[in-house]
């Protein structure tokens, strides 16, 4: 998609979206009615979900017009501290997240990034007068603040877990559904990521989880040696496992065969 030279100023998405040829005004009108009667969903939004426009194209477009760069959070590891940053209601309030932090400079993912008001705002709570804004859409945003603010350390994690995950092997595809319900959860999600986190500061090559007849066993290995960090209980075994093979892209089903499977994160400080 060919973009003009200057960014648009005073034009509506729908409107832009249209001179580029990638909805047509009956489209928008019914996109608009949508909201109308009480859809408060984001326009953009809104047209993707008709299949009127690709996410894709929604958020190149927007990138343009916000000036500003689009940000996958499901990328992202976030340090709980900097997390710690911006208070929950705060988060909630404005569409946004913090997503890292150097020692001049906050960088927030938000819906709306050219909402001034809600930069100069986590500017003053921060104290950090650079602030960096990102696209992200508002869905992504609402489920990161739901994964990583209603949470505290592992303990209070593993406390809100509660529910046994363990099954019987003849419950296997039942099972199945089960776990990948419970590792998509914000308390498990939490969980795997403040281990990856606590990793990469403690500069470790290897996160080992272990198996054992309590539960897992977490080992890092630092400088080549492996060092025990944090026991986890058996009733959270399964859901780690998941988590994790999901994130890898992984047969959750499978328990018996070893399977290779990776994945990327991107890490803030």
């Amino acid at each position: 998609m060919e973009m003009p030279k200057k960014p648009f100023t005073n034009k509506r998405i729908g409107d832009i979206l249209i001179e580029q040829g990638l909805i047509t005004p009956q489209q928008l009108e019914e996109a608009l009615n949508v909201q109308r009667e009480g859809n408060k969903k984001r326009l953009g939004e809104i047209l993707v979900e008709m299949g009127a426009i690709t996410r894709e194209e929604l958020y190149e477009v927007l990138q343009y017009v916000y000036e500003t760069e689009y940000v996958d959070l499901s990328n992202y590891v976030i340090d709980p501290e900097v997390i710690s940053l911006i208070p929950e209601k705060i988060a909630l309030q404005f569409k946004l997240i913090p997503i890292s932090k150097s020692d001049y400079e906050l960088i927030i993912a938000m819906a709306n990034p050219l909402d001034v008001y809600a930069i100069d705002f986590v500017r003053s709570h921060t104290k950090i007068k650079k602030i960096k804004s990102l696209l992200a859409p508002e869905e992504d945003i609402l489920n990161t603040i739901n994964s990583y603010y209603e949470l505290g350390e592992y303990d209070d994690i593993i406390e809100k877990l509660g529910t046994e995950v363990v099954f019987k092997e003849e419950e296997e595809e039942e099972d199945s559904k089960k776990l990948e319900a419970i590792s998509k959860e914000a308390p498990i999600i939490q969980l795997v990521n403040m281990l990856i986190v606590q990793g990469v500061k403690d500069r470790a090559s290897d996160i080992h989880i272990e198996p054992n007849e309590k539960g897992l066993l977490i080992r890092f290995r630092i400088d080549g040696m492996l060092h025990d960090i944090r026991a986890l209980p058996n009733t959270i075994k399964s859901a780690i496992v998941s988590r994790i093979k999901i994130l890898a892209k992984m047969d959750i089903a499978e328990r018996r065969l070893p399977q290779d499977g990776r994945f990327q994160v991107k890490f803030g400080t």
